[in-house]
């Protein structure tokens, strides 16, 4: 089994999730699963992403647009990882949020839910909801 499935959910946003695919690039391992979810966007990711990018993920577009939490939804039932990072199409990770994400994995393995902080939740955006 895949140690970790990344799924992004998408819909209509097909530049900034080419720029999320970019910087998630150089940090791709074995070990690592890519999953694009796209929601029926008006014009399918698959046509407007470069050949390299469409090479490290598998692209899964729906024939119809079944809505965002639907779409976010689909990720848990085709994630084949141990673990699931879904990440949002316009959410740019830091040059080492993979190495950061699997050291917690490793940290904390019977987890059930890790939660990373971001610049937003720590101007007062987020809210948190107990610990680990």
């Amino acid at each position: 089994m895949t140690p970790l499935t990344i799924a992004i959910p998408t819909w209509n946003r097909n530049q900034q999730l080419a720029l999320t695919l970019t910087a998630l690039l150089p940090q791709l391992r074995s070990g690592v699963e890519l999953i694009v979810l796209d929601n029926c966007s008006a014009m399918p990711v698959q046509d407007t992403l470069p050949d390299e990018l469409q090479r490290l993920a598998k692209i899964i577009r729906h024939p119809i647009n079944i809505g965002a939490c639907a779409n976010v939804m689909r990720c848990f039932e085709v994630a084949t990882g141990d673990w699931l990072w879904i990440l949002g199409d316009d959410d740019l990770p830091s040059h080492d949020a993979l190495t950061q994400v699997l050291a917690a994995i490793r940290m904390y393995p019977a987890a059930y839910f890790i939660n990373f902080e971001t610049t937003i939740s720590r101007l007062g955006a987020g809210t948190r909801v107990g610990d680990v």
